[in-house]
This record gives C-alpha cells, structure tokens and sequence, in this order.
C-alpha cells in the first residue's frame, strides 16, 4: 500500500513538472556545485521521526500562530522565489492570493516579476514581507525599502548568505540562455541589469548589483532608514544566531539558500535544531505534509 500511494504521489508530481518549460524547469530544481546540500536538504527530513503521543483530543485543531505579532492561521508561509511568471502567466499576483485565502504569509522576493505595489493591491488583506538585497547602490536599497513601507508589507527580510550569486550548473539562466519573453525583473533598474555574457559569467546575471562588503554594522545602518521589522535570512551558525541577537535583529530564518548557494553546508532541517534563539524560522524543502510538522 505504501508504495502505491508514493507512487501515486510521484507521478501527481510529474504531471505538474511536465507543464513547465524545460528552461524553466532546470531554473527552479538547480541547485549548487554537485548539489549536495540540495539533495541533503530531502533526505534530512527522512532521518526525522515522529514520535507521536496518543488520546489527546483531537477533534479540534488549531493551527493558528504569530509571527512578529500579526496571527496566521496556517503556520507555513511562502518564501521568497524569483522569476514566478515564467511558471504562470499571473506570478507572484496568484501566489499572493492564494497566501491571503489560507490566511498565512508571503515573502516577496526583490527579484520579482511583479512590482510589489501591484502585488500590495492584488490582495491587500494578505500578510506581506518583503525580502531584500542590499545592493552595491544603496539608492536601490533605501528606495525598495520605501516602496515596501507605503504598500503595507510588514516586515524586511534580508538575505545575507547571497555575497555572489551560487554556481547552479544545472540552471539554465546560468549557463546564458535567456529568460522568457515577457518575464523580467521589475525591481531592478535597466541601467544595472546584467548582459548576457554576464549573466552566463555570474550564474544568474545579479552579482553586479550585490554587495559583498557586507558586514553586520548593516544593521545599524537599516535602523536609520527604516522602523520595520528586521529578519536576516540565510544564518545557519548558532554563533552568527548569537550575533544576530546582539545586532537587536527582530528574527532569523535558518536558510541554507534551498542548497543553490553554497554546496556542501548543512542541511537546514539538521541546523534549525541547533539554534534556539530569538524569534527562529527555517526555510525548508518539503515535499510531503509531514515534513512541516517536523
């Protein structure tokens, strides 16, 4: 019975693949190097057991939590993702409405295909954070972090594991060819958007406009421009967890970049255990619904 209902379960999942364009496709299941990491981040999930306990009521569930104060009733939100119109027309405007409908909250990645303002007014109900590069020309910085006040978005993540773009080998975009007609990144102005021999040379085309000097007086300086909430996305050292609370960081979500940045770290079910302070979310690659209970 067991494996006929993975097999169900994994031929569900081909049918979807096969609607993807095989550009797009390799884009989104790209990982770093060898992939190691990508592939740990799976099978660390099948290491974790359950060990339930019984004749609890259970009749009525709650799922309901916070997340830096505002209440969600689905405790597993949507992290940021780049280019989503190449795998539907309508990107990250379906993704945000379906955040809203189940009541949890999305991310929105810098490298949108959507400005955030049409994203904001396609479900204004919806609970939005705003991920965040810090760019080399910190007027892109200071100007996205305006735009993310005054559309309601509730919340900065910052993304500090990105110093150079990773070398997806399998992706696609990396290796030169071009994203699909119609689909680009909205965020960014045309005079730093990369040639195509820069985006072949940096594994994606971004590293041009991403600052490598960072360091964590980056926090200070983010205070003085803005009074949202600040999460750093991408800690997986308990030491740099610890570091964070001493840079009166609002959160951290244990990232390991989906295993497409550096190859060979540790998977981030493994790291989001040894880390226990502050306010700690993890970025994860489930693949079934247990996996989010664990």
């Amino acid at each position: 019975m067991r494996r006929t209902l993975d097999q169900r379960a994994l031929q569900k999942r081909h049918k979807r693949i096969q609607i993807l364009k095989k550009d797009t496709l390799r884009y989104y299941r790209a990982g770093a190097d060898d992939e190691i990491t990508l592939n740990e981040n799976r099978t660390a999930f099948r290491r974790l057991k359950l060990l339930p306990r019984l004749l609890r009521d259970v009749s009525k569930r709650d799922l309901s939590t916070t997340i830096l104060g505002d209440r969600i009733d689905f405790p597993v939100c949507i992290a940021p993702c780049a280019y989503q119109r190449m795998a539907c027309g309508h990107g990250e405007l379906d993704t945000v409405k379906a955040v809203e409908k189940i009541k949890t909250c999305m991310v929105l990645s810098t490298l949108s295909t959507f400005p955030l303002e049409d994203v904001s007014r396609s479900s204004p109900d919806a609970l939005k954070w705003f991920q965040l590069y810090v760019w080399r020309y910190r007027d892109i910085t200071v100007e996205m972090i305006r735009r993310a006040e005054q559309d309601g978005f509730k919340a900065l993540v910052i993304t500090v594991d990105l110093p150079c773009p990773g070398k997806r080998r399998g992706d696609a975009m990396a290796c030169g060819n071009s994203v699909p007609p119609g689909v680009r990144l909205v965020h960014i102005p045309d005079k730093y958007k990369s040639t195509p021999s820069k985006i072949k040379a940096e594994y994606g085309g971004v590293g041009g406009v991403l600052d490598p000097s960072l360091k964590w007086d980056i926090i200070k300086w983010m205070r003085k421009i803005t009074k949202l909430p600040i999460v750093l996305k991408g800690i997986l050292s308990p030491e740099d967890a610890l570091l964070a609370v001493k840079h009166k960081v609002d959160g951290i979500i244990v990232s390991n970049h989906g295993g497409r940045q550096l190859d060979t770290v540790p998977a981030t079910a493994v790291q989001r255990s040894a880390i226990s302070t502050l306010r700690v979310y993890a970025m994860n690659t489930a693949s079934q619904n247990c996996d989010n209970v664990k």
